[in-house]
Order: structure tokens, then sequence, then C-alpha cells
């Protein structure tokens, strides 16, 4: 820590001050050798609320930061439906739903948002399975949709679908299921409409089906690269990933490189924009769910070793980046605890991948999982199916916040200081009299937020002993 001015008395350091601070602040120590106040916010677990009353299938929800709206996209008994809500805290409330595609029926379907047009983007296999795009326009608590177009005029399966912020592009994968052959085709948004470019196989071998989710899609903003993780059928359904470069409507894909020799299910993916790179998640068969993480160099992708999160079978993995948070949380069905539905989080650290503690948000048969991420409440939307009956529901998931870790708290302000000026910090055995409300004789804890209690936050850091109601002893 650097301090300021003249040699501060025992129990106190001067430093700069990075925002403001309040006489009684609780203090950190930052990474530049300014102090802040310790901030943050707890967190919120939603309840588990319906959306829809049917079988949902391929739930995905798509957060339209125009008009601050998130759209769900589901399968209702394979009806392809739409649906706009309103977050407040950890409920949704919804309009009315909205079929895009009016004939037939909708399979494999997957969204994204196009935040240059400001529109709603669906992929997925029409009632006489072939490829279809459609566009969505949010209005309110509505949406509305153009007329459909196709994208691929043969057998298509398992559509996802990313966009590509730097050329301001849509990119669809998919199999082709007549060659069981991986596929993608770039398109352009124009008004309520999309046109495509040609059809390039990402491919050399088939992608094998295996019943869940056997590719995936994500844009890397870092590298301008769109990555594809698929279960490669020419390589004994090992995972294969390979780099697809945009260039106006075509797409040309580098050399695929196999992340892990075993073969691989559920696949998810989505790209980390503090660190700068992709975190791929998989079922691997009966033995265990895993993360890998993948960096991108030109049009190839290299993979650090791959980490277990769960020791034992997982089914319906579904992974999202927090922007807020900095870190990922997915979630999944624990095929060995009832079939439970259970979230975690995700935290890269170079090209290694470490997990937080689970916590259960549906017991017991948990199917259909979707996720996505609001970024203006910094919380999660996880979508899943109601056990037997199997309805579409939503359920919110705000992680705590926090800048106070187990090292970085030094002290208590001792008067106030503006942003940049020097400011008075008390450290060990000083006395604090800018308090109030304690306890004389109780021990007091730092909470994530700044404020003192009784009892330990996570992480667990002591503050001082108040020796009145205005008075704390500051930890030695």
């Amino acid at each position: 820590m650097r301090t300021i001015g003249n040699t501060p008395v025992d129990g106190e350091v001067r430093a700069v001050a990075s925002g403001a601070l309040a006489n009684g602040d609780t203090v950190i120590v930052n990474a530049d050798g300014t102090v802040s106040v310790v901030g943050g916010a707890a967190g919120a677990e939603g309840t588990a609320t319906t959306y829809n009353s049917a079988v949902t299938q391929t739930p995905n929800a798509v957060y339209d930061t125009a008009n601050d709206k998130v759209v769900l996209t589901y399968g209702d008994d394979n009806i392809g439906k739409a649906i706009v809500g309103a977050i407040s805290g950890t409920s949704i409330s919804f309009g009315s739903e909205v079929r895009f595609n009016p004939i037939y029926a909708a399979l494999y379907i997957d969204s994204v948002y196009d935040p240059d047009t400001g529109k709603i983007v669906i992929a997925y296999r029409d009632g006489t399975a072939k490829g279809e795009c459609v566009i969505g326009t949010v209005s309110g608590t509505s949406i509305s949709f153009g007329t459909p177009v196709q994208f691929h005029n043969g057998a298509t399966e398992r559509c996802k679908v990313a966009y590509d912020t730097t050329n301001d592009k849509v990119v669809i994968a998919y199999i082709d299921a007549a060659i069981n052959r991986g596929q993608a085709i770039v398109g352009t948004v124009s008004g309520t409409s999309i046109s495509f470019g040609s059809i390039v196989n990402f491919s050399t071998g088939t992608v094998t089906d295996s019943g869940g989710t056997n590719l995936e899609i994500a844009f890397d903003s870092n590298s301008s690269k769109v990555v594809i993780a698929y279960r490669d059928g020419g390589n004994s359904s090992y995972g294969s990933a390979t780099v697809g470069t945009v260039s106006g409507t075509s797409i040309s894909f580098g050399t695929k490189t196999t992340f892990v020799s075993e073969a691989v299910n559920w696949l998810t993916m989505d790209f980390d924009t503090i660190n700068n790179k992709l975190l791929v998640m998989y079922n691997a068969g009966a033995s265990a769910g895993k993360g890998i993480v993948g960096t991108v160099s030109g049009t190839s992708i290299s993979f650090g070793t791959a980490a277990t999160f769960k020791a034992t079978s997982v089914d319906d993995i579904k992974v999202v980046y927090g922007s807020s948070e900095k870190f990922f949380t997915f979630i999944f069905e624990d095929v060995s605890d009832s079939n439970d539905g259970k979230l975690n989080t995700a935290t890269i650290s170079g090209t290694s991948v470490s997990f937080g503690t689970e916590v259960t948000i549906e017991d017991s048969l948990f199917y259909h999982a979707g996720i996505g991420y609001d970024p203006d409440g910094g919380q999660v939307i996880a979508l899943f199916g109601e056990q037997t009956a199997e309805d579409g529901q939503y359920l919110i998931y705000k992680h705590a916040t926090t800048n106070l870790t187990s090292e970085n708290y030094i002290g208590i302000a001792k008067g106030a200081a503006a942003d940049t000026a020097v400011a008075t910090v008390q450290t060990g055995c000083s006395i604090n009299d800018a308090q109030s409300s304690l306890t004389a004789g109780q021990d007091y804890f730092v909470q994530l937020d700044g404020t003192l209690g009784l009892t330990a936050a996570d992480p667990s850091v002591f503050a001082g002993t108040a020796v009145s109601a205005t008075k704390l002893i500051v930890k030695g």
C-alpha cells in the first residue's frame, strides 16, 4: 500500500481514495495501492414459476437490451412459441405467447439477440424437417414475427445460432441429417426478414446424434471468430471444435481440434469477455460432467486440461457467462441424485477452470434445460421442465457480489475522503467511534455490502469487537 504525507500514527494508514469514503466505512486496499469502501450485494434465488403449462422443449432465454426485456423461445408440444417478459427482482411478468411459425411444428429451437437491428433471431427445424429462421420484433411485452425463411432445404437437426458482432451477421450451425454432416450458414437480418449465403461444411466427418446436445456454437468477440464444438462421429464421438471466420455472407473453417479423447454429449459453451476464453462443458458418459477452457488464435483453437465438476452422470447442461459477476453459471440434471436440477459456477484462470459449490434448484426430474442472462440485473435465468408434467418453468438466480476478499480488508475510514483525496484508515487495535447500534462485547464481521454484522459472511472477515454502541476496536 502507498502511504501518503506524514508518517501516520500507530494503527492508521493514509492512502489515496478510489471512490468517496464516509466516516466509519469499512475499507479494502486495491491492487494499485488505493483504498475503496467495501461494497456489494447479497444473492437472491427466486421461486420456480410456470410460464408454459404444457410439455416444453428446447427452451432458451435471450435478453433484448434495446427494450430491456427477456424473450423465451421454446417448443410447446412441438409448436414453436415465444413470450416476452419484464424482469422485476426475481420475478418475470409476461405478455401473451406467440406462435412464430404459423403452419408447421418446430423442433431443435435456438435463438439469439441481434444488437445491431434490435431483433430476435430464431432458428429451428420445421414440420417438414427443413431448416428455417424467423425474425421477431419486441414491443413492450409483445412480439411479432416476419415470414419464416428457409436456410436448408433438407433434413435438419440440432440447430444452434450465434451472432457475430464484428461482422453484424447471424451464424447458424446444424446437422444435415441425410448425411450426418455438420454445416453452417451466414445470415443477414434486414427489417423483419433474413437472407443467407451458401452452406459450408464445418466437419469433414459425421456429427453423431446421441439424444442429447451434440453441437454448440459461440462467438469469440476478442478474435472475432465463431467457434463450433461438436460430437465428432468421424473420431469415436470425441469432442472436437473448429474456428469459423465470417467474410461477407460466407464462412470458412480452420482445422478441427480434438479437445478431449472420450465420447461427449450435452455440449454447452459460452465466451468469457474478461479472460477472452471459451468454456466448453459436456457429459463424458456415465463417468463425469466436465469443463475445459479454449483459446482461439487465428483460425485455430487450443485447450487446457479438462476439469470435473461432477464425478457421476449428468445431463441437460447449460452454461452462460455473467458480465457483472465475471464468471460462468451453469445448470444441469444430476442423474445420480434423483435427477435433481443443480446450479453451480465456473471461473477461468489462465487455461484452467475451477468450480464453486452446487445448489439444488429443482427437486427431482429436471428436464429440457435452458439458460439466459439479464445484464441489467446481473442475474441468471434458468429454464427447465417441471417434474413429471414437464411444464416450462423459470427461476431467476442472482449471485452475491462483493469486492471484499479474505485478504484485502484493512480497516475502517477515519473521517470522510473524496475520490482521489488522501484517506486515513484505522487498522489494528485502533478504536473507531463512527459506528451505531453496536452491542458492547460482541464480535462483528464485515458483510458483503460493507456493513457490520454478528455473523460471518463468505468470505469470513473479522472487523473487530464493540466496546460501546458507537465504538469498535478495529481488528488486530
